[in-house]
């Protein structure tokens, strides 16, 4: 009798824990690329290219194994303040370390706006940055309000 209690015990407590251990929060997973078409595609941009390795380096001062995951692109022309970049951080406490950088280059580039291009500093005054777990962005754009709840539903930001 004792045995079967124990076992019934058992059983009972093993199913409690598998219960409790189902309601872990799985980790989101984007599709980085499309994000960024379909952000793209919002903006109607022409005239852009790829940030790379390089950019992420001299641009954002992160380095690549930083991240897990990035992609991005910017106007050539060299005036127009236009520029998007999306990354999977490895964890959301370097996700918050991104973040800071990403903030140091849109100050730079207001910096560099202000005096010579107060079209384009306007712009940038209304960029946004967005972090959501391990997730984030940085939104220079006339419409980075659009391009931002597009960035909020692919997170499932709250």
């Amino acid at each position: 009798m004792k045995k079967r209690n124990l076992l019934i015990l058992f059983l009972l407590m093993l199913m409690v824990f598998s219960a409790c251990n189902n309601n872990k929060k799985e980790d989101l997973e984007i599709d980085l690329p499309e994000l960024l078409e379909t952000m793209e595609e919002a903006s109607k941009w022409e005239g852009m290219m790829n940030i790379g390795k390089k950019h992420l380096t001299n641009l954002y001062a992160i380095d690549e194994d930083e991240v897990t995951a990035f992609i991005g692109v910017m106007k050539t022309d060299g005036i127009s303040a236009d520029e998007i970049i999306i990354i999977e951080a490895k964890d959301a406490k370097s996700a918050e370390d991104l973040e800071k950088k990403l903030r140091t280059r849109l100050d730079a580039k207001a910096t560099e706006a202000k005096d010579y291009l107060p079209e384009e500093y306007k712009v940038i005054e209304e960029a946004e940055i967005l972090r959501k777990d391990k997730f984030l962005t940085l939104i220079v754009a006339t419409n980075a309000e659009e391009l931002a709840d597009i960035f909020k539903e692919a997170v499932k930001f709250e």
